[in-house]
């Protein structure tokens, strides 16, 4: 099967900062939120973005339980091979942000 050129990410169904719910209200939310992508977008999510990017043990391990691959953080940096694949940094794309804002945005370290 070819890979998507797009795939379509999303927090979770409520938005809510997972640390503050219990390991199974969690899996709830990542699971419902997974199911919902692949069904409706033919796609299989590989990818949470954490709301408030934040996370704790619970969430790394509901992530996982529910076939997440990644869990992307808020903190700024550029994700390498030696990062924690449920904890990756990423860079912050906002709208109307310059190209030179871009570039210098994927060349800081």
């Amino acid at each position: 099967k070819a890979s998507n050129v797009i795939d379509f990410e999303r927090h979770t169904v409520t938005h809510q900062n997972l640390t503050t719910l219990t390991y199974k209200q969690q899996l709830h939310e990542l699971a419902e939120s997974k199911n919902w992508l692949d069904s409706h977008l033919n796609q299989q999510t590989l990818v949470i973005v954490y709301p408030d990017g934040v996370c704790n043990r619970s969430t790394i391990k509901a992530a996982k339980m529910t076939g997440y691959q990644y869990g992307l953080s808020t903190t700024p940096g550029i994700a390498t091979s030696n990062e924690n694949n449920y904890q990756l940094p990423r860079q912050r794309v906002i709208p109307n942000m310059s190209n030179a804002a871009f570039v210098a945005l994927l060349q800081s370290d």
